[in-house]
């Protein structure tokens, strides 16, 4: 079999569903890292911590991987907005 040669920014990280490992570029490493931290976070906050330009599209690709991202609506005086979050197990 021909081996595909790894994108310039990605980094293998966890095991799919059928135990193979999967590239993940370093923004969505740096976005998996800070939910399985156990941080509740919000688009904006996405954006200004791991500079993600497109949080949303970054947190279905890692949905898409497996990774249980939840989320939640909260209201501000003002507006309403997303927080997403992964439930850690204890």
């Amino acid at each position: 079999m021909e081996e595909k040669e790894r994108a310039a920014g990605a980094a293998t990280v966890g095991q799919d569903k059928d135990s193979e490992k999967w590239l993940l570029p370093e923004s969505r490493k740096r976005l998996l890292s800070l939910f399985l931290s156990g941080e509740h976070l919000s688009s904006v906050d996405i954006v200004r911590k791991c500079r993600i330009a497109d949080p949303r599209s970054e947190i279905r690709h890692l949905r898409n991987a497996g990774y249980e991202i939840k989320d939640r609506w909260m209201k501000s005086s003002k507006s309403r907005y997303k927080i997403y979050f992964m439930e850690t197990q204890v």
